[in-house]
């Protein structure tokens, strides 16, 4: 790509197989072979030639219990994927971050309000949840201006984002953590920017060993949780990765408990980003 936002949008495992997302919102699948070392390979059976090019850009994906990947693009809908095939159209607009069952999610987008998702059969339906018009200052419901992004652990409902300034003038990123419901339960995040327990960005949170797991890019950063919102450690991502000034917009957790991330990195004296 000509910049390090140029190469990748989005990853997610399927399975044996790695599934990203490139800038043109196309999906790319690889087989996982970790018997020796870690190897991708082409698989040649993912959509065409390993490529699945979907009506709408992919800029985000999840994964149920089931393996099946719903692939949205947030404005025109999305698409439910399983086995390197398009399985239905999941006509939902936002990011959908679907429940382990495959049969409820939540669906933000930026600052509009959060979807509540129901899948039944191969359909998708949706209404609002308690986060609403966060764009409008008067209308806003819930403490979000912006949601940044989201997951689902095991019935918990985590939402990053940053707080309106109703909520805290300094606007700080944060996670919050609620029922289905929508009752809060939890958030966590320093409001203190400089400290290594805060969030510059919430790009991507998984569900992980310790609790949860949250990438914030921004700092080049991957910070660990306990399920009660406690701060475990961070690990500073271009020191482990011996990269320069890596971008990681995604990361996804398998089942095995191995978190994959995909990195763009600029090459050095030239304009070219290669992940």
């Amino acid at each position: 790509g000509k910049s390090t936002l140029d190469v990748f949008k989005a990853v997610e495992i399927s399975g044996e197989r790695l599934i990203v997302v490139d800038h043109h919102g196309a999906l790319h699948g690889f087989s996982i072979d970790t018997k020796q070392g870690c190897t991708l390979s082409l698989d040649e059976a993912f959509g065409v030639a390993g490529t699945l090019k979907l009506p709408e850009k992919i800029e985000n994906l999840s994964r149920d219990s089931a393996d099946h990947v719903f692939a949205s693009n947030g404005i025109f809908g999305g698409h439910v994927v399983k086995d390197g095939k398009q399985e239905f159209k999941c006509d939902i607009k936002g990011h959908v971050e679907i429940h382990g069952s495959g049969k409820w999610g939540i669906a933000p987008w930026v600052n509009a309000t959060v979807r509540l998702v129901e899948v039944d059969a191969r359909a998708c339906k949706s209404e609002d949840w308690v986060l609403q018009e966060l764009n409008d200052d008067k209308n806003r419901k819930g403490p979000f201006a912006n949601v940044n992004s989201a997951a689902i652990a095991g019935d918990l409902v985590l939402i990053g984002g940053v707080l309106a300034k109703s909520e805290d003038p300094k606007q700080p990123r944060r996670v919050i953590g609620f029922t289905r419901a929508g009752k809060e339960k939890l958030r966590f995040g320093n409001t203190d920017t400089a400290a290594p327990d805060s969030f510059g960005w919430v790009h991507a949170i998984e569900p992980c060993k310790t609790g949860i797991c949250v990438l914030d890019s921004d700092q080049r950063r991957l910070s660990l949780w306990t399920r009660a919102g406690k701060h475990v450690a961070s690990v500073e991502l271009g020191k482990l990765l011996d990269l320069r000034d890596p971008w990681i917009p995604d990361f996804t957790i398998a089942k095995d408990g191995a978190a994959w991330l995909v990195v763009a990195q600029a090459r050095d004296k030239s304009s070219v980003a290669e992940g």
